[in-house]
């Protein structure tokens, strides 16, 4: 009987004890695992706990939380998991790591920012974390909880020098729960590990912007860049520690950077043929000038012959001869053979070289723009003008899938999206032919590849900014879905955009690379010779005096104000030597010259320098 009754109380005790450790066990374990969500996740972020089949309890706590259970059917993984909670209770990592894809889109959600605390019995750490890495899920905690009263915390540094760039676990820090607090490095060093940039071969004049950007990259991160070269007709794909260049718009299943860098649209559109040289002489006036000008020649001539023929008492036809060349003379020089003695002939000829002057001075001033400034034909120069011609329009693939695939209420767009045709952007040479050659197409490009193309070829079109109608195209690197890279690049290129730095770097590169011209800078003026300026000596007077020297030349200052370009009010001089039209004269070309100096405003004082000759 006292046996039984002393089993009785030893059992009693026995499990009391049990009942205490366990309870003891439990509750530090509630206890570490509430200090580490309030170390680790953000405060009132929501939580997901990821239970698996045979766990029984599971502390929550004052977060917002979503339960998923292993070992229940869901629709499908869940998407957008930022902050996981896992309990596991498997035997394998192999099994754990397939019921752990297949409920959660890591590849779509897991960054620097995105932190997992895993609860586990499992001791193999080593292998835990591994595995971890593999999937590009660096800020991992895990918890080791048994029988002891004290669980165990686990914290790495994926890119420890002894971890091998993240394939091997031999640093990792192990400390009790209640040791210091659990940070995790947002931004780690990544000692030489190795990265790869895919670029296209040719190489693309953007990516070379990016070796500053690189030199930076290698210094602060402390990585290792290499290359990987793809033929222009292969497709982009991006494994993980890979990277290449995007436009924001472009590659939707790639993880981008911010902004670095903006480029502008450009229709182009075949170049106007310039003017017949023959054909300059009649474009300074309009149709209706010149009928008004050959309406008063020819009745200032009639009525000249009649008032002649009135005051000779004759009717003679030689009379009109001689009335049209008087009138013809006035005309081009402002000037007659013979003052009339009549005073009848003097009134109309005073009255006409009144009209003449205005004439002369309007042809004059217009004269020097038409012989300095190449005269291009009517050509397509704005969208509307596009959009109403019957060209066709070949865009790069990508850009017309994004930018024309869909509809807008607006009439332009539509207009042009209907001309629109994709196009491979290795096959734009011959386009590019086409416009300059045939003239019977146009094209959509970026300021950048336009430049790249301008390096090997002659490249001749109007360029028209499409900027209004498309925006900007925003240059970006892209990775495959859950590279930690892209925050680490994040951080320096916004610490570079917002210091200036970026902006000064990318101009100096392109301008050392492309030189400082732009697509659509203004034609550069023509340098004024004596092949442009002697049709003007041809048509004036001949008994005009000039100041001459001793050694025959002439000794001329004058002033051709001329548009300038926009972008630039600097003054030009440049020089041009006159000869006499006198045979076998030798002249000193370093004394005697013409000087032209070209101002911003309208000509005004050519006239005056044109009659003194």
């Amino acid at each position: 009987m006292y046996a039984v009754i002393f089993i009785l109380l030893l059992f009693n005790n026995v499990n009391a004890t049990c009942s205490w450790s366990l309870n003891t066990t439990r509750v530090n374990n509630e206890k570490c695992i509430q200090k580490l969500i309030q170390e680790i996740f953000p405060k009132d972020s929501l939580l997901y706990y990821v239970i698996g089949a045979n766990i029984s309890s599971v502390f929550v706590s004052d977060n917002p939380y979503i339960i998923l259970q292993m070992d229940k059917n869901l629709y499908g993984p869940v998407k957008n998991v930022k902050n996981v909670i896992i309990y596991s209770d498997y035997s394998t990592h192999e099994e754990f790591f397939f019921q752990l894809k297949y409920i959660l889109y890591w590849y779509k959600t897991i960054s620097l920012r995105n932190k997992v605390l895993l609860i586990t019995s499992q001791t193999d750490v080593k292998e835990l974390f591994i595995h971890f890495w593999k999937n590009d899920i660096l800020n991992v905690v895990i918890m080791i909880h048994g029988n002891n009263s004290t669980p165990r915390v686990y914290t790495p540094n994926a890119f420890d020098g002894l971890n091998n760039c993240a394939t091997e676990a031999n640093a990792i820090i192990s400390q009790k729960c209640k040791g210091e607090k659990i940070v995790l490095p947002l931004l780690q060093k990544l000692n030489g590990c190795e990265f790869v940039f895919v670029q296209r071969n040719p190489v693309q004049p953007t990516e070379y912007i990016l070796s500053y950007l690189f030199e930076l990259f290698c210094q602060r991160l402390n990585i290792t860049i290499k290359y990987r070269n793809l033929k222009p007709s292969d497709k982009v794909v991006l494994e993980t520690k890979e990277f290449a260049l995007s436009s924001h718009k472009l590659n939707s299943q790639h993880d981008k950077t911010v902004t670095f860098m903006y480029d502008n649209f450009y229709f182009l559109t075949p170049k106007p043929d310039l003017v017949p040289k023959m054909k300059l002489l009649l474009i300074l006036f309009k149709t209706e000038v010149w009928v008004m000008v050959f309406f008063g020649l020819i009745t200032t001539t009639l009525v000249w012959w009649l008032i002649d023929c009135y005051e000779r008492k004759e009717f003679r036809l030689v009379l009109l001869k001689n009335a049209a060349f008087e009138t013809f003379s006035a005309t081009i020089n402002g000037s007659v053979n013979t003052v009339p003695l009549k005073t009848s002939l003097r009134l109309i000829l005073v009255m006409y070289l009144i009209y003449c002057i205005h004439i002369q001075s309007a042809y004059t001033s217009k004269l020097i723009d038409v012989l300095t400034i190449p005269q291009e034909e009517k050509g397509i120069k704005t969208l509307e003008e596009l959009a109403d011609s019957e060209l066709d329009i070949y865009a790069p693939t990508g850009f017309a899938r994004i930018y024309f695939s869909h509809t807008e209420n607006d009439k332009l767009y539509s207009k042009i999206s209907k001309k629109v045709k994709e196009l491979r952007f290795q096959e734009f040479d011959g386009v590019l032919s086409a416009i300059t050659e045939a003239k019977n197409c146009a094209a959509l490009l970026i300021d950048t590849d336009i430049k790249r193309v301008s390096a090997v070829m002659n490249v001749s079109a109007t360029f028209i900014n499409a900027e209004l109608m498309m925006g900007k195209v925003e240059v970006v690197m892209m990775m495959s879905k859950s590279q930690n890279l892209i925050e680490k690049l994040n951080a320096l290129i916004k610490t570079l955009i917002e210091s200036g730095i970026l902006r000064k770097v990318i101009d100096d590169i392109k301008d050392s690379y492309f030189g400082k011209q732009t697509v659509d800078s203004a034609a550069e003026p023509v340098e004024l010779t004596i092949d442009h300026v002697i049709p003007i000596f041809t048509l004036l007077d001949n008994n005009s005096t000039t100041t001459g020297s001793d050694d025959g030349d002439f000794n001329l200052d004058v002033e051709v104000e001329e548009a300038a370009p926009r972008e630039s009010n600097l003054v030009e001089t440049r020089e041009v030597t006159l000869l006499p039209q006198t045979p076998n004269m030798t002249t000193d070309r370093t004394n005697h010259a013409l000087y032209l100096v070209c101002h911003d405003t309208p000509p005004t004082t050519i006239l005056n320098a044109a009659q003194a000759l």
